[in-house]
């Protein structure tokens, strides 16, 4: 039996954490995009849909009740209460669908799970990890990247960015932290030296 070993992967938005999710998958890890199976759940549960509706507006879904997602996400992350209202209805849903992710692949018998997960530590999901890696950029660079990533205008990016936690709720609970700004060679060295540690002080 495989002795599994569950990363969580998280920080800001913009930091550069999809670029470590893939040098941790390229090193052999499986990674759950938790982000993948939050659209998931919002688009196929119907309980979830009828919730977000009640608290952002029944105009966030169409007549075949189909979400608009910008619009839900224009007023989810115009403030940190709407934010924490958006999480409080939709993270009871993510989390049973990672437990089930989690489940098919200690089945599968990997050995290094990663949660790629931006609310990883207020949905929950944090306390199904071994260890935290968490992402980290300077505010600037994460607005750029947003702002390219979502289409959305410096106001809009700003907004969003000022409604998620500060750098150090993060890096407080952090085992590990890489930088997202540095190039491939040296975050990938980073991730090796991480797996490496974390190896030495298991038992395989």
């Amino acid at each position: 039996m495989v002795n599994n070993i569950i990363f969580g992967l998280t920080g800001p938005s913009g930091a550069g954490k999809s670029t470590a999710a893939v040098e941790l998958a390229a090193e052999g890890c499986a990674v759950v995009d938790c982000d993948v199976l939050a659209h998931r759940v919002v688009e196929k549960n119907e309980e979830c849909k009828t919730a977000l509706a009640e608290r952002f507006g029944q105009d966030i879904l169409d007549e075949k009740r189909k979400l608009n997602r910008k619009l839900l996400g224009s007023r989810a992350f115009s403030g940190p209460e709407e934010t924490k209202a958006l999480n409080e209805i939709t993270h009871p849903y993510i989390l049973s669908a990672v437990r089930e992710e989690i489940h098919k692949l200690k089945e599968a018998q990997k050995r290094y799970i990663v949660l790629d997960a931006p609310t990883l530590l207020e949905s929950g999901c944090g306390e199904l990890c071994d260890f935290i890696l968490v992402v980290t950029a300077p505010f600037q660079t994460r607005k750029e990247r947003i702002c390219l990533r979502d289409s959305l205008t410096e106001e809009e990016a700003e907004k969003r960015l000022s409604a998620q936690p500060p750098e150090e709720f993060y890096t407080d609970h952090a085992d590990f932290v890489l930088d997202g700004t540095a190039e491939a060679p040296n975050l990938i060295r980073k991730i090796r030296t991480i797996l490496k540690t974390i190896e030495g002080g298991y038992d395989a």
